[in-house]
């Protein structure tokens, strides 16, 4: 069995152990967000995805959080940042870029916290406060358990004057979860039917969901794949397409799913294909989320072993990249 199928079916488990996991310092972190004028997001590949889905449920609660690529963070904020607070996502918490951005960020003044898996990693030696999902070891090159927690921790911190709701969340997003994992195959019957060129549509928390499921896809199945807010996709990258597209609609609009499938292109609500195959919540969004994006991770694994591909070593990458 490949890695990354191992690690995908782990989820509902990691799901569950999340309603018990202590963060150290998550008390002290939501303190400093609090008291910040502006929260900077940042990670690169699958993490700057978990740092657009942070930075959603931030505004949401009223503070300002901007999503930026740690790789462009030298660009872009180098000059003084005294009063903001800086989150890194780093799965590895060793990737070349996520270590400039943090020790860039730290100079100019900025309250720097990292988020990662390795316990041992360098970047926990940089930041001031250092959360650890620790889901284990990920062997795959492409992120799937390891961008669950994430987004889970994410949630954590979005909902930490609300831990009631926070466990009732992890409850549907565990059954949600279990449930999609044992019928894993009807997905794979959508990858193997589905054209090699591919959109990913979707808005609010579901539009990093978007950003994911078409990364995965690229990484693991060489495939052309593209992300939009679901009407940002409706000013102009709508010509794109024709019988030689499958489009994915994270986000539910009939009117736009009418419009797309009149141009001959394959057209799956996702939300709606949740629902009535696994019975499972289409009516809270973060929920939603995490359900859709496990419905990416399977989509990308099946589209990848269809094709006689290794989805645990796609021939260009590295787990961290230097």
């Amino acid at each position: 069995m490949h890695s990354m199928l191992e690690e995908i079916e782990s989820e509902p488990a990691i799901v569950e152990d999340f309603k018990t996991k202590e963060f150290a310092d998550l008390e002290r972190v939501n303190d400093i967000l609090d008291r910040s004028r502006v929260v900077y997001a940042i990670g690169n590949g699958t993490s700057y995805h978990a740092a657009i889905y942070l930075s959603v449920l931030l505004n949401r609660k009223g503070m300002t959080c901007i999503p930026i690529f740690s790789s462009e963070a030298e660009k872009l904020l180098s000059v003084k940042q005294s009063g903001t607070s800086s989150i890194v996502f780093s799965q590895s918490g060793n990737s070349i870029d996520a270590l400039r951005s943090a020790e860039m960020l730290k100079r100019a003044g900025s309250t720097v916290i990292g988020i990662t898996n390795a316990s041992k990693s360098k970047l926990g030696k940089i930041t001031d406060f250092t959360i650890y999902t620790d889901v284990g070891t990920e062997l795959s090159v492409a992120a799937t358990k390891s961008h669950l927690s994430q987004l889970l921790t994410s949630l954590k911190i979005s909902l930490n004057s609300h831990d009631e709701e926070f466990i009732v969340t992890l409850e549907e997003i565990r059954r949600g979860t279990k449930a999609i994992v044992n019928g894993k195959k009807t997905i794979q019957g959508i990858a193997e039917a589905s054209t090699r060129n591919t959109v990913f549509l979707g808005s609010g928390l579901l539009y990093p969901i978007a950003l994911e499921a078409s990364l995965k896809l690229m990484e693991t199945s060489n495939a052309v794949s593209y992300a939009f807010p679901v009407r940002e996709f409706l000013h102009g990258p709508k010509q794109i397409l024709d019988s030689n597209w499958s489009v994915f609609m994270f986000s539910n609009d009939s009117k736009i799913s009418e419009e797309l499938l009149s141009y001959g292109s394959k057209v799956l609500d996702v939300r709606n294909f949740l629902t009535e195959k696994y019975d499972v919540s289409t009516q809270n969004e973060t929920v939603d989320s995490i359900l859709s994006l496990l419905f990416g991770q399977f989509l990308a694994y099946y589209s990848s072993t269809s094709l006689g591909l290794n989805p645990d070593k796609p021939s260009k990458l590295t787990k961290v990249v230097e």
